[in-house]
């Protein structure tokens, strides 16, 4: 059986990100990498067409079916080094020609620090953005749908002068579209790097394989991936991009989790006022099958 746990509560983890996110497939964007960089190398006429030809799509598919157990694995008890047990377990997969070839001219964190913003990317792209845009779509029809509906307005949890149902639901949605925002933006700063153990490029250099052929190597290697090169980095990349990121991200699920705290809030017995609202509105009753359908909605944005 596959490891495809999520970090976190088992109990509130997104299906939609097992292909991405689930323990296993974290080898899968270390295994593309690599496969780009071998690519590249061919496209630089480095690896023999010939050779090349043994990476048939039935070799790749066996690579990418490496998981990270059987990397930890490795890692364990023979190589004590996540991305040389990696390399390893490539090599016993490959034809004898391609071995030599795996991880050339690579440090290990060109595979992890590009690997690393592949992924949230693709979780952006496939998951949290469409789903984001679900939410949006809801809040938005909700907010017009009782813009007329009296609401009681508080202050310091104390009856204030009224508000709207609308209105409540409107301060949701702009918290939403700004984080949602936020993230767009956030998300096309991250970047990948192919620079070496220092950044300066030097095992590319020292091979004399930069700019054969007309092909820089890092340029060539993330274009594959669909990223773009960081302006500069170290052995890693620089943290700001994908930590702006992620703080986008926990921004987001903040405002989801206003829906749920006021929501909570004016569901308990001695305030009961969501529960008689939605009865008399007619959208949710939040009684038997309806209150199960009302923390369904509110658990899953």
């Amino acid at each position: 059986m596959p490891n495809l746990a999520l970090p976190g509560n088992p109990r509130y983890q997104p299906k939609d990100l097992i292909p991405i996110f689930g323990y296993d497939n974290l080898a899968t964007p270390l295994v593309e990498v690599e496969l780009a960089a071998m690519n590249t190398l061919a496209a630089m006429d480095i690896i023999p067409a010939a050779d090349l030809e043994l990476l048939t799509p039935e070799v790749v598919q066996k690579l990418l079916a490496i998981t990270m157990t059987d990397v930890d694995k490795v890692e364990r008890e023979i190589t004590k080094h996540d991305i040389r047990a990696l390399v390893r377990l490539m090599q016993e997969i490959l034809p004898e020609p391609l071995r030599r070839w795996v991880h050339v001219p690579l440090t290990s964190y060109d595979v992890l620090d590009t690997a690393r913003p592949l992924q949230f990317i693709r979780a952006h792209k496939k998951v949290i953005e469409p789903k984001t845009r679900q939410v949006i779509g809801y809040l938005k029809d909700q907010a017009m749908r009782h813009i007329d509906q009296v609401q009681i307005g508080r202050t310091h949890g104390q009856h204030a002068l009224p508000i709207t149902v609308g209105f409540w639901f409107a301060t949701i949605l702009s918290r939403v579209l700004f984080n949602a925002q936020r993230m767009n933006e956030f998300r096309h700063g991250l970047v990948g790097k192919i620079s070496g153990a220092v950044g300066t490029y030097n095992a590319q250099a020292g091979l004399g394989i930069n700019g054969r052929s007309g092909i820089v190597f890092e340029d060539h290697v993330l274009h594959q991936l669909g990223l773009d090169p960081a302006p500069i980095s170290t052995q890693i990349l620089p943290p700001e991009p994908l930590a702006y990121y992620l703080f986008s991200a926990l921004g987001l699920s903040a405002s989801f989790g206003q829906l749920g705290r006021d929501s909570r809030h004016l569901m308990r017995n001695e305030i009961g006022e969501l529960s008689e609202l939605l009865l008399r509105i007619g959208e949710l009753r939040c009684r038997g099958k309806g209150a199960g359908k009302l923390r369904l909605l509110v658990s899953n944005q």
